[in-house]
């Protein structure tokens, strides 16, 4: 079955025209779509956003292009390349166009929820507000019927996404500008931002900020790199899901985890190590962090057999430890303005973003 070619020049004149189109004064989201893409641009889940996102504006440009396909090989009336459309055109122009309002990831496409053929209602997905999106987007897309209604969509979209992205960052800017104490408030900040999980992001953003305190004790300006979590198809030269870097010199990664994990999660993580020529591996558990079919000695075995030396460490004594430990400059004003921007080069979930907030309250 013959696949429908998107030109991906007219793609992104189309985008362009619909984030102008956006701009207008006084202009407010009108398509019959609207609800269903504040629901879905808001929420967590930033796969669906991009897929949203790259079916409208395919539908916009080209009127036998299915909304409901995610693979070119579909195999149905209207298939197309919708993870090129997506990488080559709404990826590399999403901050200058929508202020990475859809979460500035940098190949959506390659995460599970796009490697199907097809979006359908029986694709996997974790239950509860992942399923509910999903149900969502189905219905959306299956009610799109022209390239018009599609472009007007397209409009509503990119409007909601840049007004939310400036509402999150207004608000935890807000947030972070009004804390105030010392070491014994950031250590509070830190255990209740780790006591909700959000997909394992605070144990990440907390850990990224831990070691930034102990850079900072030992009047070393470290570099520190955090990876998006959970997220394919990042860096090539991520290593960890933290790496420290002093003078350009790599000399921390760590993998943080906040869920139940397998040897196999770990030995995995060793192998990147060793493969970078890297020997050591900090290996921190947040608060639902616990391995299901070995032991922390086997663990330790496995790697040390590799070449790797792993250090495995509980994100709370961590906490207690470190920021005892620190100066006593040290505000929670300053933590709190770390905590933000290893947030922002995470691309957090919106969830996640006032999970900070609250931990500031």
């Amino acid at each position: 079955m013959p696949k429908v070619a998107i030109d991906h020049a007219k793609a992104l004149a189309t985008l362009e025209r619909a984030v102008a189109a956006s701009r207008v004064e006084g202009f407010e989201p009108s398509s019959k779509f609207k609800d269903a893409i504040k629901g879905i641009v808001c929420g967590g889940h930033l796969t669906y956003r991009y897929v949203l996102t790259t079916a409208l504006l395919a539908k916009a440009v080209e009127r036998n292009a299915n909304p409901l396909v995610l693979q070119a090989g579909a195999g149905v009336l209207g298939a197309y390349d919708a993870r090129s459309l997506c990488h080559k055109v709404i990826v590399p122009h999403e901050a200058r166009l929508l202020d990475n309002g859809l979460g500035g990831s940098n190949e959506p496409y390659l995460n599970k929820p796009a490697r199907f053929k097809t979006l359908s209602l029986s694709n996997a997905v974790r239950a509860g507000n992942d399923k509910r999106t999903l149900i969502a987007l189905h219905s959306a897309l299956s009610r799109l019927q022209s390239s018009q209604e599609a472009f007007l969509a397209l409009r509503d979209l990119v409007y909601i996404a840049r007004k939310q992205k400036a509402s999150q960052t207004a608000e935890i800017t807000q947030v972070v500008g009004r804390a105030l104490g010392g070491r014994t408030a950031v250590i509070a900040f830190l255990r209740g931002l780790i006591s909700a999980s959000v997909h394992g992001e605070t144990s990440a953003l907390v850990a990224a900020a831990l070691l930034w305190i102990m850079g900072i004790s030992r009047s070393q300006k470290w570099t520190i790199q955090i990876h998006p979590v959970n997220e394919s198809g990042t860096s090539s030269n991520e290593i960890g899901d933290i790496d420290v870097y002093s003078d350009g010199k790599l000399i921390i990664t760590a993998e943080v985890k906040d869920k139940t994990f397998k040897l196999h999660d770990v030995e995995h993580a060793v192998d990147k190590v060793k493969a970078a020529g890297h020997h050591t591996l900090h290996f921190i558990r947040g608060p639902r962090g616990s391995v299901a079919d070995s032991s922390d000695q086997e663990l330790i075995e496995m790697s040390g057999n590799k070449g790797v030396e792993l250090l495995i460490s509980d994100l709370g004594c961590l906490i207690d430890d470190v920021v005892s430990f620190a100066p006593p400059s040290l505000g929670l004003k300053q933590v709190a303005e770390q905590v933000t921007k290893y947030a922002k080069q995470a691309r957090v979930k919106a969830e996640t973003l006032h999970q900070i907030a609250n931990a500031l309250s």
